[in-house]
């Protein structure tokens, strides 16, 4: 897969479940992982049923014709508005990135979009978190789509900041 690895993930690709595990353990991040089949979309994964679903992050990357991407978290149940988005950003009109792009900049497939994934690679791009969320624990994949790791909001901002990843709090 392409990009580049921050040394917390090196050795990790094409692992099973939990590979970004030993990396959120060495930091102490408490969190909690819930094993599931693969889901490729949030209407899948509420038909699960899982414990929590309710935590569980809606995340997008969009891109504009300029810039690196926009890997953007919001609470599963609401909607995107992509034009307030650029608005809040200041950025170009955005799009959804189509699945080359995610391949090609986050070495994930439609479907595995998280928040962890800016740790592969995130060239010239953002984290977006909706501020509404901050300091609650939250669901997202983690790096791959059979799986739900809950954790603290704050403490993944503080790891990908950490690791150089641009994180932006603003209201979605």
């Amino acid at each position: 897969r392409g990009g580049r690895w921050c040394s917390g993930f090196a050795g990790y690709e094409g692992r099973p479940p939990g590979t970004c595990m030993p990396l959120l353990r060495a930091r102490n991040i408490p969190y909690e992982e819930t094993a599931h089949p693969a889901v490729w979309s949030m209407e899948e994964l509420h038909a699960l049923c899982l414990p929590g679903e309710e935590r569980i992050l809606k995340n997008l990357f969009l891109r504009d014709d300029k810039s690196g991407g926009n890997l953007v978290a919001i609470d599963g149940g609401r909607t995107a508005d992509l034009k307030a988005l650029r608005r809040t950003l200041d950025s170009r009109p955005l799009r959804f990135a189509d699945a080359a792009d995610l391949e090609r900049l986050l070495g994930l497939l439609p479907g595995q979009v998280t928040p962890l994934g800016a740790l592969r690679a995130l060239p010239a791009g953002t984290v977006v978190l909706d501020a509404s969320l901050r300091g609650r624990t939250v669901g997202v994949h983690p790096l791959e789509n059979t799986a739900t790791t809950f954790l603290n909001l704050d403490d993944l901002a503080a790891l990908l900041e950490d690791h150089g990843v641009p994180v932006i709090w603003c209201p979605l």
